[in-house]
């Protein structure tokens, strides 16, 4: 339920869901948000996913998972 909440958040946060259409990342809208800084884990190149994720919960940071969206044409 907090997904679809903070997202409206953000988008009223930055004038409308058209400007957050056109993407961002998670990290983006809790830092602006939150104010709390962001980091991005690229898990194609990570090989301790598992003990990035723990250390963040352990810190009580919050923890957000997304995917890259490559444009395609149909």
């Amino acid at each position: 339920m907090w997904g679809p909440i903070l997202e409206k958040a953000y988008a009223k946060f930055v004038g409308s869901y058209e400007k957050i259409a056109k993407g961002g990342t998670a990290t983006e809208a809790i830092r602006a948000i939150t104010g709390f800084p962001g980091f991005l884990y690229p898990t194609h190149h990570t090989s301790n996913l598992w003990e990035i994720i723990n250390a963040a919960i352990i810190k009580q940071d919050i923890v957000t998972c997304s995917t890259h969206l490559k444009s395609t044409k149909i």
